[in-house]
């Protein structure tokens, strides 16, 4: 993938040195860290699951909202970025795009998809946004 630099291991070992060889530098103040994020195939850009395929995602916003209510204590109405969060915890394809500041846990990500696919796949990183406007 473009802009991504790729690099092969073969240990966690390994993969944590690279991780911290190449984050080292990055600022962190406070408690800015970086993301990351686990997918299997390095030919995919990193895609919200709503765009990977097509759906009709206010009919499925709506049902979802319209059937939470009964199963658990949901967000107010006026509150979307709360319910696209409540959808992606119980696996509704969103148009949010998962990281992590675990390189572990994005490195379970992308040795799961590899292993349920059984293809090579990368890891990305990136600085965290101090806003969302910033992740562009």
């Amino acid at each position: 993938m473009s802009g991504f630099p790729s690099v092969r291991v073969s240990t966690v070992r390994e993969f944590i040195d690279v991780i911290e060889r190449d984050t080292r530098s990055w600022p962190r103040e406070g408690n800015v860290r970086p993301w990351f994020r686990g997918q299997a195939n390095a030919a995919e850009p990193p895609l919200p699951s709503v765009l990977r395929r097509e759906y009709d995602q206010v009919r499925m916003t709506l049902t979802f909202r319209n059937r939470a209510t009964a199963y658990h204590d949901c967000p107010p109405q006026d509150e979307p970025s709360e319910w696209l969060f409540l959808m992606q915890h119980y696996g509704l394809p969103t148009r949010l795009l998962d990281w992590t500041e675990s390189p572990l846990i994005a490195c379970l990500f992308a040795v799961e998809e590899v292993l349920r696919h059984q293809r090579g796949g990368p890891g990305y990183v990136r600085e965290k946004a101090s806003q969302p406007e910033d992740m562009g």
